[in-house]
């Protein structure tokens, strides 16, 4: 069933299921300042299912050249005033280069 599950979440209607890629993945806090076509995953990134995931391996099904913007980490250090501080500074300057904003 988790084959199932992986094919099923990566598929997009119209599109054939192509070969995998790394597809590149700026994660929070890491900074991005490259010139590749951008999409920043805007949304809940706490207390929900993991959905920019998804969202980074349908673009990567699909062969996209888009660099994703992520901000959610796999590992923030909840409670820390200095590192909600940068998450938000992160998340506005992210989405201001960003070339594509996905809610």
């Amino acid at each position: 069933m988790l084959v199932r599950d992986l094919l099923d979440a990566i598929a997009v209607d119209g599109f054939p299921l192509l070969p995998p890629r790394m597809l590149r993945n700026i994660e929070a806090p890491a900074r991005y300042d490259g010139d590749a076509p951008s999409v920043f995953p805007g949304g809940d990134i706490t207390g929900c299912p993991n959905w920019q995931r998804r969202a980074v391996l349908q673009l990567d099904a699909i062969g996209s050249p888009a660099v994703v913007l992520n901000p959610r980490r796999d590992d923030f250090p909840a409670g820390q005033v200095e590192a909600a501080r940068e998450q938000t500074a992160w998340e506005y300057e992210h989405l201001r280069i960003a070339d594509v904003i996905l809610f």
